[in-house]
């Protein structure tokens, strides 16, 4: 981006420490996720998490989650994420 790196890993690191995460709670998230982005259809939350999918996992089975399936993010939702808010809009690069 304008001739900087703007990330460098392995594709196993960027991979590992971020998850999506499908959600149905009636109790609030803990305050301690790194949530990159939230969005919601109906009671269904998808979340996108910074962290391991197992420790993500533990946090929020303290909200008594009635649903909770822990994804893997694709590599372009992984850029997308990781980069959306540099000066250019990243999705129309991958679309």
């Amino acid at each position: 981006h304008q001739g900087k790196m703007m990330l460098e890993r392995s594709l196993s690191a960027l991979q590992d420490n971020m998850v999506k995460v499908q959600l149905v709670t009636e109790k609030p998230l803990p305050e301690n996720l790194d949530t990159v982005h939230e969005t919601a259809v109906g009671r269904v939350k998808t979340l996108i998490i910074r962290g391991n999918a197992e420790l993500v996992q533990q946090q929020l089975q303290q909200c008594d989650p009635v649903l909770c399936d822990v994804l893997p993010l694709s590599l372009e939702e992984v850029f997308i994420y990781e980069l959306g808010g540099v000066d250019y809009e990243v999705k129309n690069i991958l679309l």
